[in-house]
């Protein structure tokens, strides 16, 4: 009866796309720019701890850096943080880097790859580039 009773809301929600609000739920808006939005909390019967601890396990120390967090319909809380508090990607590390050539500036890992400095393992590179190498026989 359980499983005749999922699969007929499936169809529904799929026949009648408006009841998708009805039977999910819909999102709601928690945190907008950095101001947490008390009724919602309440209409989804949530705490302000536990909306904070849900951003700390996102690593969000301060509600302040969150522009928009939202209260999904499957339960689970989305954030997306403030342009100026979200991480660098690598696309802006190389764009600052390059910036940087263009200046004259070169970062210590440039400089450190153009110094010569030996591998790790000298002897087992060299032995490599032995074509005819052959282990001592005792």
């Amino acid at each position: 009866m359980l499983i005749i009773g999922i699969v007929i809301l499936a169809k529904i929600q799929i026949w009648i796309p408006k009841s998708r609000k009805f039977i999910n739920g819909v999102p709601s808006v928690l945190i907008n720019d950095g101001q947490i939005k008390l009724e919602e909390l309440k209409k989804a019967r949530l705490t302000t701890d536990e909306l904070q601890g849900s951003l700390r396990l996102k690593n969000i120390g301060n509600v302040e850096d969150v522009e928009l967090a939202i209260l999904e319909s499957n339960g689970k809380i989305s954030t997306t943080l403030k342009p100026n508090k979200a991480p660098a990607t690598k696309e802006d590390i190389q764009k600052i880097m390059d910036i940087l050539a263009q200046n004259g500036v070169r970062s210590q890992s440039q400089n450190q790859s153009q110094e010569k400095t030996p591998p790790l393992f000298q002897e087992a590179y060299d032995e490599g580039d032995i074509v005819d190498y052959k282990p001592p026989i005792h």
